[in-house]
């Protein structure tokens, strides 16, 4: 007996779902930048974006606006897998921390296991067919 093509595999077609997402979002971060903050009075604030190829979480004590941020990338280099920059305005006391995920790095942080799954999938699979 033949094991399923891999085509035929739920788990592959998901895969690929969850590769094309991270793909547009890579692409579409590279021309806008997007995003939401959000700011809870005096405990501090959080804002979420991707822009410049990267997934962006900057967390302040400063308190601003809720809402959602929109503007166009002018940075096009290719970014890093990761990156962490702290900020402080000393005069002011405001301080804060940008957490920075390349879409590159995500992208391959999921391919590794899920090709290495895929694998171990497709072993158990023909080791079954053989058995019969």
């Amino acid at each position: 007996m033949v094991p399923r093509h891999l085509l035929r595999w739920k788990s592959f077609w998901l895969g690929i779902l969850v590769l094309g997402f991270l793909a547009w979002a890579w692409s579409r971060s590279n021309t806008r930048a997007e995003g939401f903050g959000y700011s809870n009075g005096t405990a501090g604030a959080g804002v979420i974006y991707q822009g410049s190829g990267s997934v962006a979480l900057e967390v302040s004590d400063d308190s601003m606006g809720t809402g959602f941020l929109s503007a166009e990338v002018t940075d096009k280099s290719f970014p890093p897998p990761f990156k962490i920059s702290r900020w402080e305005v000393a005069d002011e006391g405001r301080s804060g921390a940008v957490y920075e995920v390349a879409h590159w790095f995500l992208m391959l942080l999921f391919l590794f296991p899920w090709s290495a799954w895929l694998f171990w999938h497709w072993k158990r699979e023909r080791k079954k067919c053989e058995s019969r």
